[in-house]
């Protein structure tokens, strides 16, 4: 694998040009986690921490899709009934 490849994917905080004598570590790592979270590695880390089995993810995914259908009719349910 290209190292040109892996720097596309890291995330990267530059310090300002004119940058203050006050400007602390503090700013600089909360910008940097800031951008972690943004890029969702975090959460890739997280999920690859264990291995999953392809057919108990496909049983999550279903999962769900099939709660988010149920709120879906629900509140169709809980329209008609109020209205």
């Amino acid at each position: 694998m290209d190292n040109r490849d892996n720097d596309k994917k890291r995330p990267e905080v530059k310090l300002p040009e004119n940058v203050p004598v006050d400007y602390g570590f503090e700013k600089m790592l909360k910008s940097f986690i800031k951008t972690v979270e943004k890029s969702g590695i975090l959460q890739q880390v997280k999920a690859r921490r264990y291995y999953e089995k392809p057919s108990a993810i496909k049983r999550k995914l279903e999962k769900e899709r099939n709660k988010k259908w149920n709120m879906k009719k629900l509140k169709n349910i809980l329209k008609k009934i109020i209205w």
